[in-house]
C-alpha cells in the first residue's frame, strides 16, 4: 500500500528546531522536513506579523533554539500553543540577541578615584588603569572602560516593533476579508483570543482609572485635612511650650500629660507641613503618586486641642507671680511736691471777693 502524499516513515530531521523525528511526525516540503509543533509555530508568526523575518535575522542556532523553546512551553502550557506566548519568546530572543551584540562596544568614563570607589569599583582595579592629570578638576582623573546592556530600554523597543508588525499584518489581513483557501488553522484561534484579550485590556484601563481617580481624591483630603489643622496645632505647640517653659516645681501627673500633648503636637505638626509640601507637586495632584496618611483625624485636633487648654490651666498655678514694679524716686518725688503745693494753697486763707459797685447812671 503506498504511504499517504507528504508523509515518511524514516527518521528525518525538523529544518526549524533540529531535533529527529519518526516520519509521521511531521511533513515534508521537498527536501526539508518540519515537525507538527514547528510548523504549527510558523505559521502563527506568518500570519501574526506577516512574515517571519525577526527570527530569519537571528542565527541559525538560536533560531532552532527559540523553536525548541517553544516546544517546551507547550510541554507545560498544555495541547495548544497560543500565540501570546510565541510573541513572549520571540520579544526575549530578540531582546536577548541586542544586548548581546551591544555588550561588545565598551565604553571609556575619565572619573577621579573617588567617584570609581563610591560606584563600589574596588581601589586597586581603578589604579591599574590609564590616567592623566584634569586641569578642571585639579586632580587625576582614571579612565576605565565600562560596558553597559540596557535590558529594558531593549526590550520595550522590540516589543513596539513586534506590536508594530502584528498591527500591520492584522489590517492586511483585515483588507483581504476571507481566508486564503488552503490556509491551515491555529492550534488556538485567533477569533477566540482577541476578544479575550480586549476584554482584558479594557478591563486593566478602566480599573487604573478608577485607581487613579480614588488617589486624587484622597490625596485631595489629606491636604485639605492638613490645611485645615496646621494652624490650630502651631497655635497650640507655641503655647503649650511657653507654659513649660515658664512652670516650676511641676507635678509628676501634670508633666507627664504636658510631655505627652508636647510630643503630640510637634508629630502631628511636622506631620502637616510635610503633607502640605507633597500636595503641591504635579503627580499628587493628578493622583499618580499617592500620600501617605496623617497620623491623625480632625476629631483628634479637637480632642488634643482640648487637653492643651486643661493642662496649661494646671501649670498656670505653678507659674511664679510676677513682682510688682518699683515706683522710681523721680517719681515720688514729684508726687511729694505736688501733695505739699495743694497742701499750701489750702492752709493759705483766700481773699474776700470785690464788691461790685452800683451807681445811678446820669
Amino acid at each position: 500500500m503506498a504511504e499517504p502524499s507528504g508523509v515518511v516513515s524514516a527518521q528525518c530531521c525538523c529544518c526549524l528546531c533540529g531535533l529527529w523525528y519518526d516520519g509521521t511526525a511531521g511533513r515534508q516540503h521537498g527536501q526539508k522536513f518540519t515537525c507538527h509543533p514547528c510548523g504549527t509555530a510558523d505559521r502563527q508568526l506568518r500570519r501574526n506579523l506577516g512574515s517571519k523575518s525577526e527570527v530569519e535575522e537571528l542565527p541559525h542556532e538560536e533560531q532552532m533554539q527559540f523553536f525548541r523553546r517553544l516546544q517546551e512551553e507547550k510541554k507545560q502550557g498544555g495541547k495548544y500553543l497560543s500565540w501570546k506566548t510565541i510573541r513572549a519568546q520571540l520579544i526575549a530572543m530578540v531582546t536577548t540577541r541586542h544586548i548581546t551584540s551591544a555588550s561588545t562596544s565598551v565604553e571609556t568614563e575619565e572619573l577621579p578615584l573617588s567617584v570609581w570607589t563610591t560606584r563600589g569599583w574596588e581601589k586597586d582595579a581603578v589604579e591599574n588603569c590609564p590616567r592623566e592629570w584634569s586641569e578642571e578638576l585639579k586632580t587625576y582623573v582614571y579612565k576605565v572602560p565600562t560596558k553597559k546592556s540596557l535590558w529594558r530600554e531593549t526590550h520595550e523597543r522590540v516589543s513596539e516593533r513586534i506590536l508594530r508588525q502584528e498591527r500591520e499584518a492584522a489590517k492586511t489581513k483585515g483588507k483581504k476579508g476571507k481566508r486564503v483557501e488552503g490556509e491551515e488553522e491555529l492550534d488556538l484561534p485567533e477569533a477566540a483570543a482577541g476578544p479575550d484579550e480586549g476584554k482584558q485590556t479594557k478591563k486593566d484601563e478602566k480599573s487604573a482609572e478608577v485607581a487613579l481617580r480614588k488617589a486624587k481624591a484622597g490625596n485631595a483630603k489629606k491636604n485639605m485635612l492638613a490645611a485645615k489643622s496646621v494652624g490650630p496645632l502651631s497655635n497650640d505647640l507655641q503655647a503649650l511650650t511657653k507654659a513649660c517653659n515658664k512652670a516650676v516645681d511641676v507635678p509628676e501627673e501634670i508633666g507627664t500629660a504636658a510631655k505627652h500633648a508636647l510630643d503630640s503636637l510637634q508629630r502631628w505638626t511636622a506631620a502637616a507641613k510635610a503633607m502640605l509640601q507633597q500636595a503641591e507637586s504635579d503627580s499628587a495632584q493628578a493622583g499618580e503618586v499617592e500620600l501617605p496618611s496623617l497620623p491623625y483625624e480632625s476629631a483628634d485636633v479637637k480632642t488634643l486641642h482640648q487637653t492643651c487648654v486643661e493642662v496649661i490651666k494646671n501649670l498656670k498655678s505653678h507659674m511664679p507671680v510676677p513682682k510688682a514694679k518699683a515706683t522710681s524716686k523721680r517719681k515720688d518725688a514729684a508726687d511729694g511736691n505736688a501733695a505739699d503745693g495743694a497742701a499750701a494753697d489750702d492752709a493759705a486763707p483766700k481773699a474776700a471777693p470785690k464788691k461790685r459797685l452800683r451807681g445811678k447812671s446820669s
